[in-house]
C-alpha cells in the first residue's frame, strides 16, 4: 500500500436505541478493523484501563496494535461528573488527537452504532458531512482467524487500496471539480466498480462474509473550507437508501448529507475523515 492508516477504537458503544453498552472491539469488530487499516490503537488512560483479549495480544504481538497511554485531567467543573462511557470516548478522542501530531492526515475513530458518541467536554459546532453507505462492505465472519485476514490483505492489497482511496476522495474531488455532475457520476462509478471487486474478491477466499453499513464523518471546514459548496452538492448525493441493496445498485446505498454538528474541539485541520460508525446489516454467503 502507499500509505498507512489507523483507527483508534474504544470498549464503547451505541445502540440502535441511543443507549450508550459496553463493546470489546472483538469478534467482528476487530475482523473489520484489521481488514480496512493497517494499524490500531486501543488506548488506555489514568482513568480506564482495558485488558487485552487473546486476538488482541496476537495483534500486539504483531506490531499492528498499539495502546497509547492517555492522561486525563478534568476541568473542576467536571469532577465527579465524567461517566465511564464519557470518559472512554474523550479518551478516543485524545488518541487521535496525539496520533495526528505523530502522522498528521493517516489516523481516524472508529465506534460501533449507528451515531458518533462524543464527549462531555470540549465540544464546538462544526460544519461536518456525512457519507453512508448502507450493507455493501463485506467483513469476515467471526471464526474467521485473523492471520486469513493478514494474508488476504496482501494478496489482495490492490482492491482494499482502490476502496480506501476511493472512498476518501469521493467527496473532495467532487467539490474540486469544474463540472460537478459529471464528477459525480464519475465518483459514483468508481465506488461502484472498487465494491463489485473487493466483494468479488472476497468471496473467493470466503464462504460466508458480513455486509456492514459504514458511515464517516468528514470536517468540511477544516479539510475544504466550502461550506457552502458542501450545502449545495449535498442534495445532488441524498439518494435513499433501499433495504438490502446489491451491488449493482451503490447509487441506492449511497448517502451523502452535509450540516452543522458537535463535534471535539481539539481536532487539527489535518483531520479530514476523523470518524467511522460501521454496523452490522446481514449474514450472506457467496451465491448472493
Amino acid at each position: 500500500m502507499s500509505y498507512e492508516k489507523g483507527i483508534v477504537v474504544t470498549d464503547y458503544s451505541v445502540s440502535d436505541e441511543g443507549h450508550m453498552q459496553k463493546h470489546y472491539p472483538e469478534g467482528v469488530s476487530l475482523r473489520y478493523y484489521l481488514l480496512y487499516w493497517d494499524k490500531i490503537d486501543f488506548p488506555v488512560s489514568n482513568l480506564m484501563y482495558s485488558s487485552l483479549s487473546n486476538d488482541l495480544a496476537f495483534l500486539h504481538g504483531e506490531g499492528i496494535l498499539s495502546r497509547t497511554m492517555i492522561d486525563i485531567i478534568l476541568p473542576e467543573s467536571a469532577a465527579g461528573k465524567l461517566w465511564q462511557p464519557s470518559a472512554a470516548s474523550l479518551i478516543q478522542f485524545k488518541t487521535l488527537e496525539k496520533k495526528d501530531k505523530e502522522s498528521p492526515g493517516t489516523w481516524s475513530l472508529a465506534q460501533k452504532g449507528s451515531r458518533l458518541f462524543l464527549p462531555e467536554f470540549d465540544l464546538i459546532e462544526k460544519k461536518n458531512i456525512e457519507v453512508e453507505l448502507y450493507s455493501l462492505l463485506p467483513v469476515p465472519i467471526e471464526d474467521v482467524p485473523l492471520q486469513d485476514i493478514l494474508e488476504f490483505k496482501v494478496k489482495r492489497s490492490d482492491e482494499l487500496e482502490s476502496f480506501r482511496s476511493t472512498m476518501s476522495g469521493l467527496y473532495m474531488n467532487i467539490v474540486n471539480s469544474g463540472d460537478i455532475p459529471t464528477a459525480q457520476n464519475l465518483a459514483v462509478e468508481q465506488l461502484k466498480r472498487s465494491i463489485e471487486e473487493l466483494n468479488k474478491v472476497f468471496n473467493e477466499s470466503w464462504d460466508r462474509k458480513l455486509l456492514h453499513t459504514i458511515k464517516s464523518e468528514i470536517n468540511i471546514e477544516t479539510s475544504f473550507g466550502l461550506p457552502a459548496a458542501g450545502a449545495a452538492l449535498a442534495p445532488l448525493f441524498d439518494f435513499s437508501p433501499k433495504a438490502g441493496a446489491i451491488i449493482g445498485a451503490v447509487t441506492a446505498a449511497l448517502k451523502v448529507s452535509w450540516g452543522t454538528v458537535k463535534s471535539y474541539n481539539s481536532l487539527t485541520s489535518s483531520v479530514i475523515d476523523y470518524a467511522y460508525l460501521h454496523k452490522i446489516e446481514k449474514e450472506v454467503g457467496k451465491a448472493s
